[in-house]
């Protein structure tokens, strides 16, 4: 049970369903045995007890619970705000690991492709002084087989 609920009990508790003034205190002892007899009057005692109820009190005590609350609700929202700070900086960390990741899978993949550019380039070169060493081959073969 946390402390709201408990202070709601609490008020409950405390706060009688009415409270007459001293005026109403000699009726008070007629009104009890006549209640259980006649509902109507009842209704008409509770109405009369209302009027006479002490209401400033009700309204402090309901100030003074709503205090409570707004400052269980001003906890809550800092408690809130906390969170929300932690969560930033944690998502912009990661959102910064994340850039720095990807910018050294970036550099590494251009550093494949410049390698491999490299490489293919070096084939190139290497089949073309090929070809250059087959020609020539075939104009010694073919200078000396012609008389």
């Amino acid at each position: 049970m946390d402390s709201t609920d408990k202070n709601d009990e609490d008020l409950h508790s405390e706060l009688p369903i009415s409270e007459p003034n001293k005026q109403n205190e000699p009726n008070e002892e007629k009104s009890s045995s006549q209640s259980a007899e006649d509902p109507l009057q009842s209704t008409s005692e509770l109405a009369e007890e209302i009027q006479h109820y002490d209401w400033d009190q009700l309204f402090e005590k309901y100030a003074d619970v709503m205090e409570e609350h707004a400052r269980a609700d001003e906890l809550v929202r800092n408690q809130t705000a906390q969170l929300h700070e932690a969560f930033v900086s944690w998502s912009q960390s990661t959102a910064l690991r994340d850039e720095t990741r990807a910018l050294k899978r970036f550099k590494t993949q251009r550093q494949y492709v410049e390698n491999s550019e490299e490489d293919l380039e070096g084939k190139r070169q290497h089949y073309i002084e090929v070809v250059n060493a087959f020609e020539s081959a075939l104009a010694l073969l073919n200078g000396s087989t012609k008389p």
